[in-house]
């Protein structure tokens, strides 16, 4: 009966009398895609057969196929800012597969929704197979500028959390994935930062988006977090605007060749910002030290070469 399906290498470690549902949710400020794979067990695929009482066997297969992928369409509900959405907005389904060893039948299928305004909140209820035994898998993963407010897919407790992502859970209470998130000025210009300035990916996962990031870490990796940069950036303004040219062309040189090497290790930069900053007190050459040390907190160091050269535009339009 199934010679003819694609066999796979991927299926839940559970047995095979439970139904697996394994969703993978990417969100967007307006518009999200869901990727949706439903494995039956095969026992579940004979029995259904055998209740229908039909003879050819063929036939009934290739109707009941059709009919799960219907189902697919039907029963996963989504409600975006609290209004039950009648239907997605597209749906791709791929050819059914099954998995010989683990003994499933996989279906799989791409749901996309486009929203007419910004996405503020999302429930998907997966009502597949409602009587049947089951476990869930979930993943989600968001566009960087956008910011989760909430969600039950992690919990948090004090200095603690706990994660239903990406593990295969048996409560029924896995069969929603409720999500409330927020966009603003600076979550946009966040993602940006990230995606153009850091060369992140401009996907984010629910840890990312959800739990509080660690600072010194991302610092200490050459990923210098945005309000670090725009200090920086407004210190090297003040720096080209009160040196001398020649300072500040030398600044731009010396950001753009920092900019071309690998990241320090964190003890090195430290030590060097240590060194250098002892030039501070040396009223001469004060501003040029002060960009030499900004050169080594902001990573990576071509973006101050927009502040030296905005320093400089200030300092010809101050002296004309």
């Amino acid at each position: 009966m199934l010679v003819a399906l694609v066999p796979i290498a991927w299926g839940h470690p559970f047995e095979s009398q439970f139904v697996g549902h394994k969703s993978t949710l990417e969100v967007h400020p307006t518009h999200l895609e869901l990727e949706f794979d439903l494995e039956i067990p095969l026992p579940l695929v004979e029995r259904a057969y055998q209740e229908s009482g039909q003879a050819d066997k063929r036939v009934w297969f290739s109707d009941w196929m059709r009919i799960q992928q219907l189902d697919m369409e039907e029963y996963l509900w989504l409600e975006v800012n609290d209004i039950r959405q009648a239907a997605w907005t597209n749906v791709v389904h791929e050819q059914p597969a099954w998995k010989e060893e683990a003994k499933f039948l996989v279906f799989r299928a791409t749901l996309d929704y486009r929203a007419p305004e910004e996405i503020q909140s999302i429930l998907l209820l997966d009502q597949v197979f409602i009587g049947e035994p089951s476990v869930y898998w979930h993943d989600i993963q968001l566009s960087r500028d956008i910011v989760v407010l909430a969600t039950d897919t992690i919990e948090i407790n004090g200095d603690r959390y706990k994660t239903h992502l990406k593990r295969w859970e048996m409560e029924e209470s896995r069969r929603e994935v409720r999500l409330a998130i927020a966009q603003s000025l600076w979550s946009r210009l966040d993602g940006w930062w990230r995606c153009t300035v850091l060369s992140q990916s401009s996907i984010q996962t629910m840890k990312e988006a959800f739990l509080p990031q660690d600072v010194w870490r991302s610092w200490t990796l050459g990923k210098t977090p945005l309000w670090i940069g725009i200090f920086s950036v407004v210190m090297v303004i003040v720096t080209a605007v009160k040196g001398t040219y020649k300072s500040t062309v030398g600044l731009c040189l010396v950001a753009l060749a920092g900019s071309t090497m690998p990241v320090l290790p964190v003890n090195f930069r430290l030590t060097l910002i240590g060194l250098i900053s002892l030039g501070l007190f040396n009223r001469r050459w004060c501003t040029t030290v002060l960009g030499c040390v900004l050169i080594l907190i902001c990573q990576p160091s071509w973006v101050l070469m927009v502040g030296l050269l905005l320093g400089l535009v200030l300092k010809h339009i101050f002296r004309t």
